[in-house]
């Protein structure tokens, strides 16, 4: 065992360091595996049901310009799909984007004009965009 100087580091804190420096290796080389995923994904013709997925994800996890973006890309792929056209419009409404929010609930209505849940999110929008007289 050598003796410890005031200059040298103690055998513990030289085991963390090594510890953590490894953490760091592999931590780049999930990475570089991640990053490889993803141009393998992106350079595969679109999957609805995965952007969808993603879309959602981004959705409930408060990322909405991602969401928007991403539900723009599935709903190119399904244009007919109305609930996507609903939680579309949900990111627009939550980013303020009225108008916009309004267009996107009035395609979903146009698809299954019975939509309970469509025609609710609808009135909501036009109170919160001071318009209720229309919501009615």
């Amino acid at each position: 065992m050598r003796k410890p100087s005031a200059y040298s580091v103690p055998d513990s804190l030289q085991a963390a360091a090594t510890s953590l420096n490894r953490v760091g290796g592999a931590s780049e080389t999930a990475n570089r595996h991640q990053d490889s995923h993803q141009d393998k994904w992106a350079a595969q013709p679109p999957d609805f049901e995965a952007l969808y997925g993603l879309a959602r994800n981004r959705l409930k996890n408060g990322e909405l310009d991602e969401a928007l973006l991403t539900f723009r890309r599935a709903l190119a792929l399904r244009p007919r799909f109305a609930e996507g056209w609903r939680l579309q419009s949900a990111v627009l409404r939550r980013l303020q984007r009225w108008q916009d929010a309004l267009a996107c609930i009035d395609t979903a209505l146009s698809i299954e004009p019975g939509s309970a849940e469509a025609l609710s999110s609808r009135a909501a929008i036009l109170a919160e965009a001071s318009r209720p007289a229309e919501s009615l």
